[in-house]
């Protein structure tokens, strides 16, 4: 059976649809890194602070790379925000143990790394789950499972990944 999206009147949707879908969002480095970006490095390295594609070092602060996945209100759909947190040196070295290990490792707490107004009532910490050893952490905000298409499109506008063609919904 075959769920209702109640936003397949709503003109912005059907644009976003036909310019391809939802667009999962990614960061390429946490916004205190005062260095360039990555881009197709595998690492960059500054001194002492390092930057790769799931881990960075700046001064004494730790990130890994995490994803957390919202539900599109209204919709079957999620968009995807790789993304950093912040999280205490031990839990980040107890995370490289795990993985040099192949060992598991229980949930931890951390902070978004990345400045975006959006998000900004939810920063408080956020829950790393790292159930699946294959996979970046999963993320979870403590009060926030969802978007409305308004604000996933302000997000997308912000990111410049999208911008309606003049499409409102009226």
């Amino acid at each position: 059976m075959q769920t209702l999206n109640i936003l397949a009147l709503d003109k912005r949707w059907k644009e976003l649809e036909n310019q391809g879908g939802i667009i999962d969002i990614s960061f390429d480095h946490p916004s205190t890194w005062p260095h360039k970006e990555r881009g197709d490095q595998a690492y960059i390295k500054v001194g002492e602070d390092q930057l790769t594609s799931e881990l960075c070092r700046h001064d004494d602060k730790r990130f890994l790379r995490c994803v957390i996945s919202l539900n599109i209100r209204g919709t079957d759909e999620t968009v995807d925000i790789a993304t950093w947190a912040f999280v205490a040196q031990d839990d980040f070295y107890s995370y490289l143990e795990a993985i040099e290990n192949q060992t598991p490792i229980e949930k931890k707490q951390g902070f978004l790394a990345n400045e975006l107004d959006f998000f900004a009532e939810h920063m408080s910490p956020i829950e790393l789950d790292f159930s699946v050893s294959d996979q970046r952490p999963r993320a979870h905000f403590h009060a926030l499972n969802d978007i409305s298409l308004e604000d996933l499109l302000k997000l997308y506008d912000i990111m410049d990944l999208f911008h309606l063609n003049k499409v409102n919904n009226s």
